[in-house]
């Protein structure tokens, strides 16, 4: 790979690809759940006698008329509703039956992880409490919380959401709609710096809990230093997580950003922002010149190498 030019990095690159969002499926009635039953018939005209408000008992079942023992715990609306019709069709003529949600008691979620109160918390069905909601009554995410790979663990499956796209990019299809018995887990990220290094006056590894501008990553090292080539600063990703293989490279003219005529790029945890000398231009040159560094960053050793 020697010789190998550098790439270029875009503008606004994206740093995570969200999940696939999620679509939620249809309500399924658990025990409490209060329904509101009736049956139109023709011959009984605005009479309605059959109208009912019934409640899912313990056993998980309703008892209606005809129908003293109907499980209700576990269907739809729509499956409870086709197996009334059908069991009252022996004793009615025709019938058209309608059931409706009336009340679901509060529903129960754990919330485990990098927030600040774990804990089981009661969240509302009926309002489509969410992630956000349960990570808000939680009081919030710690700064070791990581964002792009918290995720729910549901009785069908586990489903990834991505609190980075959703709390600072406002994605609300990362809003999962939670359901009882749902588990929140928000993991806590391994890494939890930005390293900025080469060619500025202060290099250092700085303590992020979330995406920061290369322009704010920079400053925290208190500038540039002379010799730095401002038009090439790298983004090194993946380079500890890989054993110092083959990391990902992206390049960033500074001098188009802090002129404005570009836009910045946002850097998260565990990348390394590097100012390289002037003049520095292939791959093999970059590991030459990091690789030492990166290896004392790795062991836990003195991070600020003036390289």
């Amino acid at each position: 790979m020697a010789n190998q030019s550098l790439p270029r990095v875009p503008s606004h690159p994206t740093l995570a690809i969200p999940p696939t969002a999620y679509q939620p499926g249809e309500y399924h009635l658990n025990v409490g759940d209060q329904l509101e039953i009736s049956v139109y018939r023709p011959q009984a005209g605005t009479d309605d006698d059959m109208h009912r408000y019934v409640l899912v008992g313990p056993d998980g079942k309703i008892s209606y008329f005809f129908t003293p023992s109907q499980k209700a715990a576990g269907l739809t609306l729509a499956e409870l509703q086709s197996d009334l019709t059908a069991r009252l069709a022996q004793y009615v003529r025709s019938p058209a039956v309608s059931v409706t949600l009336a009340h679901s008691p509060q529903k129960r979620v754990y919330v485990v992880g990098e927030v600040v109160e774990e804990g089981v918390r009661q969240l509302d069905a009926n309002n489509g409490d969410t992630v956000l909601d349960a990570i808000f009554a939680c009081k919030g995410l710690t700064k070791a919380a990581n964002l792009d790979q918290a995720y729910v663990i549901r009785r069908d499956g586990i489903i990834g959401i991505n609190l980075e796209q959703l709390m600072f990019r406002g994605d609300q299809t990362q809003n999962l709609p939670l359901e009882t018995g749902d588990v929140v887990y928000v993991p806590e990220a391994v890494q939890q710096w930005v390293a900025v290094m080469g060619y500025v006056q202060r290099p250092q590894a700085i303590t992020v809990s979330r995406p920061i501008s290369v322009t704010q990553a920079i400053a925290q090292a208190e500038g540039f230093r002379v010799g730095g080539a401002k038009d090439s600063v790298l983004i090194i990703r993946d380079g500890l997580r890989n054993g110092l293989q083959h990391p990902e490279i992206l390049t960033v003219d500074m001098d188009q950003v802090l002129t404005g005529k570009a836009g910045d790029v946002y850097v998260t945890r565990g990348d390394i922002v590097y100012v390289p000398p002037t003049g520095l231009g292939s791959y093999n040159e970059v590991l030459q010149q990091l690789i030492p560094s990166l290896q004392a960053l790795f062991f836990g050793t003195y991070l600020g190498v003036q390289l």
